[in-house]
Formats: structure tokens, sequence, C-alpha cells
């Protein structure tokens, strides 16, 4: 397999602040969209094609969705909101695309950061999910289902955010991901390293919007 280390992806900018404090799943989606032309904002993403299910406290317990299948809560600033996996963003995308784009939604889960780079040598960027202090996730929400028969965890530093680059440090060697941070709607840089530990700890979870002209000979889960 070849993997080119140098690549860098020019991004749309979305800031998930002050409306959306827990909506960086739906600021990095809307990134994609913007970028391969898509004119949508991120209301207009969280409020028609989110899925989400309420998060609700009775008697001392927490009791929510599945966040692989739903948002958990709501990401506004008004309303309580923890988040949710790649699924969710992928059916998201999926909504929001208009048929005929060009481009279909890959999710990507499941791959290393060498198989992202390829893609970002190709032009694509890629939603990954990260943390928002740089450090692996070790601490955790919980909440049941509506029937209490499972039990849901949740990273408390889960971020998502969206990589557009990959060089070399000259001085080290060591690689540099360069990625749109939601919580700024700036540009950041990351060791590869540091981002490959975060990104692990959240069960190596991305996804892009690969143009119908890729999407056919290179992996798309």
């Amino acid at each position: 397999s070849l993997t080119v280390h140098v690549a860098q992806v020019e991004v749309e900018p979305v800031c998930q602040l002050p409306e959306y404090p827990n909506g960086c799943e739906s600021a990095a989606a809307v990134s994609l969209l913007r970028t391969v032309g898509v004119d949508v904002t991120l209301k207009e993403f969280v409020d028609e094609y989110l899925p989400k299910q309420d998060v609700r406290i009775s008697f001392g317990c927490c009791y929510g969705p599945d966040p692989q299948q739903y948002y958990a809560g709501n990401p506004d600033a008004g309303q309580g909101g923890w988040g949710c996996f790649a699924p969710v963003i992928v059916a998201a995308l999926e909504s929001a695309l208009p048929q005929g784009s060009g481009y279909t939604v890959c999710n990507l889960s499941g791959a290393v950061l060498d198989e992202l780079s390829l893609y970002l040598s190709l032009g694509v960027p890629v939603a990954v999910w990260t943390t928002t202090d740089g450090k692996p996730a070790n601490e955790f929400y919980q909440w049941q289902s509506y029937d209490q028969t499972q039990t849901y965890l949740y990273p408390k530093n889960q971020h998502c955010v969206v990589l557009c680059g990959v060089h070399p440090d000259m001085e080290t060697g060591e690689l540099i991901y360069r990625y749109m941070d939601p919580l700024t709607g700036q540009i950041a840089e990351m060791s590869s390293q540091q981002l490959n530990a975060c990104y692990t700890s959240m069960g190596y979870q991305a996804l892009a919007l690969l143009p119908d002209t890729l999407e056919s000979c290179i992996r798309c889960a």
C-alpha cells in the first residue's frame, strides 16, 4: 500500500460556538458539506438532518438512546447534549447530501491514520473522533436505555474534528496532522503520536465525503 505523508486540503471553517457547545460532530459534518459545495447552515443540519433523542433523568437515573443510532440530547446551548458516534453522522450526511451531488458518504471507521493520510493526499478531508484536551478518553458518562436493558458509556472529553493535512516535522521527522477544530473554527496541528492515542481511544471512528469517481476504487466501509 502507498501512503503519502505530505498533503494539504482546503476546508470550509465552521465554528460550533456559541450556539452549539456540544455540536462538534455536526459542525464537522457541515464543514465537509460546505467544502464540496452544499449550502447548509449548522442550524439546518442539527434541526433537519441530525437524528436526536432526549436524555432523561428519573429518580436519579439517566436514560437515553444508543449513541450509535442517535445524538443523545440536543447540541443546542439551551438544552443538554452529550454527543454521538460516527454512524449517526453518516446517516445525517446521507440525508443532507443532495441526490446527484457526485459524492458518497463513507464510514471509514476502523482505518488507521496511515490510511487516512492517503485520503488527504487525494484531496479528501476526513472527520475523525478525537478528544477536546488531546488526551485519550478515560472518563465516561453513563446512561441506560429507555427500557433499562442496555447501558451506554460516552467519553466526557469526546470531540470531532476535520483532518485537512499532514506533513513531517523537519526537525524531528514526526508526522504532524492539520485539522479544522469546530471549537474555534480555526486550523490547528497535532503530532501523529498524540492524535493516534486520542483517535484509538475513541474506537477509530472516521468518515468522509468521497467523490463518486474515487468511491468505487478505494475503501468505503
